[in-house]
């Protein structure tokens, strides 16, 4: 994996693009975890910032915190040859999804509602369903479960009742 720029600046309420390069086989499906790390300046860091600045800057975290937030992220590599195969199975007290792919697929806006309170719902969610993995919901009286079903662009709204 390559990125692009290697090292960048982020001022406050800015943004930054970076590009990220993968150069391996694509014979399988593969998995990463991109973190973006803060650090505070120095001058070993050539973040074109003269001596005085980064006395002045070290100076105002005297007297103060100093908050530094990193983000991050996942990233899936999928293979050359993607082959989406989501089997639903709506048993007694669960209801499943499978993935019988080779790619991952995604259950976007999984929330649990009450079937006559419309707006008694849980929290929104997202899953990952890697291949060769399950994904089940647990049945409750009077509960209507409802996703969003993503096999890479394709979507399909689902939803199931329990009563």
């Amino acid at each position: 994996m390559l990125a692009s720029p290697a090292r960048m600046i982020i001022p406050a309420n800015g943004m930054q693009s970076t590009r990220l390069l993968f150069m391996g086989s694509r014979a399988q499906e593969r998995y990463y975890r991109v973190r973006f790390i803060p650090v505070l300046p120095s001058s070993a860091d050539s973040f074109d910032q003269s001596a005085d600045d980064q006395q002045a800057y070290k100076n105002t975290l005297a007297a103060q915190v100093t908050l530094l937030t990193g983000f991050g992220t996942l990233l899936f590599v999928r293979p050359d040859k993607v082959v989406f195969d989501t089997r639903l199975k709506d048993e007694k007290d669960t209801y499943s999804v499978h993935n019988a792919g080779n790619s991952v697929i995604a259950l976007d806006f999984v929330k649990t509602c009450h079937v006559e309170i419309t707006t008694q719902c849980s929290a929104i969610a997202q899953h990952y369903v890697l291949p060769g993995r399950t994904y089940t919901f647990t049945k409750e009286p009077d509960k209507v479960h409802s996703f969003v079903l993503q096999e890479g662009r394709a979507e399909r709204t689902i939803s199931f009742s329990t009563t």
